[in-house]
């Protein structure tokens, strides 16, 4: 396009000379000055839009270097241990004789209470004390009461089983004999002797049979009855077998009395009537009697079966009950009580530091009530201080046990040399706050300044988070840093030496992908010209200043583009900065 340009100016300047000499001679001399003169004039304007438009870059070629990682972190110095000072929960504070920060020897005074309000408190304890054995006394005494009906119960109902079992049984042999006679009676017709029931002398011999077990019957009661008469109240009370027996030998009597009786009825009656009617009288008799012995069985398997049932009930125990024992746990802990109340009581309500130490935190105020959480938190000084940073995981990585580190006060005062690094985690300080956490400067990356050659740089440690953050622990020496002062730390860490090193502001990153740009050389009709080439390149290690490659993308012999006035594309034509 330029040589176009250029011929159409020549031919018109050509052109012009023949028309204006005089007499059309051409002057080749002439044209050529002016042809020159054009050929200058384009050149400048070629070079001023070229120091426009193509990008000026610097360069360096890779060098053998060391990288070194500086970490920085600000943190705080605390106690190795700290003391909590407890006491009794609901007690207002008289006075407060200590503030927080302040140091203190064993046995001052930190606090003193209002001792009328302790001397309630021990009242009230001790009556909480009292009402807890009276309600155990009156749990014992319910309990006992308890016990006693429950053997009382279980006795009755083994008692009524056993009776119920005799009369059962009794009832039994009364039907079972009742049938028996009515069986008698009813065969003895049928053998002939129904008729006047007796032999042929006249005689009866079932009455007479029914006579003499009446008689033998009211002979063992009588007997019975004089033995029991004749024993005084207390052989009564210890023979109660006896009156059973009597009691049992008056019903057989009485039964006996009352079958002889009804037998003399019906003998009666029989004589006015006819052998089918005796007959048929006697069948319903026997079926009477023996749906008699029928109902007595039944009768004494219930009265047996509820009156077992009634013993197992009795047998069942009563529901546990454990409140004397809880009474007893709540009488230990409020006697504990009791006995620190007196001990306050005694030290004239005031409480003394154990040891020597720093007053960390005080909850505590005046006319207030003492919590169940500490009262005073001091710092033991006994146990040594330390120094407590957060730094991201970035920086953490390049931290190990043991590493010497520098601590300066953010105060002023002395450097702390000589100490180490005594654990890197993620492990809680014990409330240890941020402060701040200034990241480790050997850890963060290229940050795109506005010189950069256009790439996105690493961001580093920026991004770090809260969950990022480690803890990292110097134990220090005794008497070096007071509890409560902020220092920062210092800790530098080199690596090997490293064959090719650039600045870290030549490296770029596309898709996680980091490359250079190494200047190529080229020669061309209008001269010599420098184009980018993209090296994508493995990073081994890098700081803030310098990236340390593998070997394979780059060679010591390359021109790496550091840095240009604009963005740099891959192939682009870049002047070289003079």
């Amino acid at each position: 396009m330029r040589s176009v340009e250029k011929k159409g100016l020549w031919k018109k300047l050509w052109n012009f000379r023949i028309k204006t000499l005089p007499g059309g001679r051409k002057n080749i001399v002439t044209a050529a000055c002016f042809f020159l003169g054009a050929m200058l004039l384009c050149t400048f304007l070629s070079r001023a839009a070229a120091s426009v438009t193509v990008p000026k870059v610097t360069k360096s070629k890779p060098l053998a270097k060391v990288i070194e990682h500086r970490v920085e972190a600000e943190g705080k110095v605390i106690q190795n241990r700290e003391r909590a000072v407890i006491v009794e929960p609901d007690l207002t504070v008289a006075s407060i004789y200590v503030s927080e920060g302040q140091q203190v020897e064993a046995g001052e005074v930190l606090f003193a209470l209002d001792m009328q309000k302790l001397d309630e408190a021990i009242l009230k304890t001790n009556q909480e004390i009292e009402k807890l054995r009276l309600a155990n006394a009156d749990s014992a005494s319910q309990q006992s009461i308890t016990d006693q009906k429950q053997t009382a119960a279980l006795a009755r109902a083994r008692q009524d089983y056993d009776t119920a079992t005799a009369t059962g049984d009794q009832a039994v042999d009364d039907a079972a004999r009742e049938l028996a006679r009515a069986q008698e009676q009813l065969d003895a017709f049928y053998n002939g002797q129904g008729c006047d029931s007796g032999e042929e002398d006249g005689t009866d011999t079932v009455l007479e049979s029914l006579q003499s077990d009446w008689e033998q019957k009211r002979t063992l009661a009588e007997q019975l009855q004089e033995k029991w008469d004749g024993l005084s109240s207390d052989e009564k009370e210890e023979q109660p077998a006896l009156m059973e027996e009597l009691e049992s030998a008056r019903i057989d009597a009485e039964a006996a009395e009352q079958a002889f009786s009804q037998y003399e009825q019906q003998r009666a009656a029989q004589e006015n009537v006819s052998s089918a009617d005796k007959e048929n009288a006697l069948v319903d008799a026997y079926e009477s009697k023996k749906k008699a012995y029928q109902d007595a069985l039944n009768a004494r398997d219930a009265g047996q079966t509820a009156a077992e049932r009634a013993v197992q009930d009795a047998q069942i125990g009563t529901p546990s009950d454990s409140t004397i024992q809880t009474n007893e746990m709540d009488m230990r802990l409020k006697q504990l009580s009791l006995d620190r109340l007196q001990a306050l009581k005694e030290q004239g309500g005031k409480v003394a530091a154990e040891g020597k130490g720093v007053v960390t935190k005080l909850d505590l105020q005046t006319g207030g009530l003492t919590t169940r959480t500490a009262a005073v938190t001091m710092a033991d000084l006994s146990s040594g201080t330390r120094f407590v940073a957060q730094v991201p995981g970035e920086d953490a990585k390049y931290l190990s046990t043991g590493d010497a580190v520098e601590l300066t006060p953010t105060s002023g005062g002395g450097k702390v040399t000589g100490v180490t690094i005594s654990s890197v985690g993620t492990e809680s300080t014990g409330g240890v706050e941020n402060a701040g956490g200034a990241g480790g400067l050997g850890s963060t990356g290229n940050t795109g300044s506005s010189g950069s050659t256009g790439g996105s740089g690493d961001t580093g440690s920026s991004g770090s988070t809260v969950q990022d953050m480690q803890d990292v622990i110097v134990l220090l020496p005794q008497g070096e840093l007071s509890v409560g002062v902020h220092a920062k730390l210092t800790c530098s860490r080199q690596s090997a030496s490293y064959p090719l090193c650039v600045p870290v502001q030549a490296l770029h990153m596309d898709q996680k992908q980091y490359y250079v740009f190494v200047l190529q050389k080229e020669e061309t009709v209008l001269g010599t010209v420098y184009r980018a080439r993209r090296a994508d390149v493995t990073v081994a290690e890098k700081n803030t200043q310098y990236a340390a490659l593998e070997a394979g993308g780059v060679s010591a012999e390359d021109a790496v583009i550091v840095s240009a006035d604009r963005e740099v594309e891959a192939g682009a034509t870049v002047r070289l900065e003079e």
